[in-house]
């Protein structure tokens, strides 16, 4: 009957374990590279999200080097972001991200205001 007791309880705490396991992963988190398309064509572009206490903050890499994400917010599935990036002939650019995470995957699309017309580009 001791030993009865002993394994039951053994396969709980490695169940709670495991349940306190996937309830701290964060899916969002870590780096995520893939490309974009633009008028130059295919670009590759690298976004990291990092976790600090009870915010994200991100960085996103591509042509215009390593920016850092502004008011960064998630809402499910959903992240928006805001970043600039300093252009010699445009100067100050603005870019409004939208991510969706889904499954494994993470989507986005970028507004472009350098147009005449705006247009979006997505990133996969």
């Amino acid at each position: 009957m001791r030993r009865s007791f002993i394994v039951l309880a053994t396969i709980l705490l490695v169940q709670l374990l495991d349940v306190a396991g996937l309830a701290q992963q964060d899916r969002l988190q870590g780096r995520w590279e893939g490309t974009t398309k633009s008028i130059q064509g295919e670009r590759p572009v690298t976004v990291i999200f990092k976790k600090e206490a009870d915010a994200y903050t991100g960085t996103i890499t591509g042509s215009q080097g390593t920016i850092p994400f502004k008011d960064l917010k998630v809402g499910g599935d959903q992240v928006t972001a805001n970043a600039e990036a300093d252009s010699p002939p445009a100067g100050r650019l603005s870019f409004n991200y939208k991510f969706v995470l889904q499954g494994e995957t993470l989507k986005g699309e970028v507004p472009s205001r350098s147009a005449a017309k705006p247009t979006t580009s997505p990133l996969n």
